[in-house]
């Protein structure tokens, strides 16, 4: 089990898009941490794979609540 080190959900969220997109550090040391502590713990990633559409649709996608995960398997 992986024990929830911050309230913020936007702040891990942020830090699993970070590290599961490559989108960049999440600002937070802890946070970045229990982040890789996630994936570590897990099966690989869950999500449709960004470069599978352009990207002038990635952020739209994304926002509309369809999971990404580069490399990841898809989610019907």
């Amino acid at each position: 089990m992986v024990e929830v080190v911050a309230p913020d959900g936007d702040a891990r969220s942020r830090a699993l898009t970070a590290l599961l997109l490559g989108g960049g550090q999440s600002g937070n040391d802890e946070i970045a941490t229990w982040a890789v502590s996630v994936v570590a713990a897990g099966a690989g990633p869950l999500g449709w794979d960004p470069a599978s559409f352009s990207a002038g649709w990635q952020a739209t996608l994304a926002y509309a609540g369809v999971p990404l995960a580069r490399g990841g398997r898809p989610w019907t």
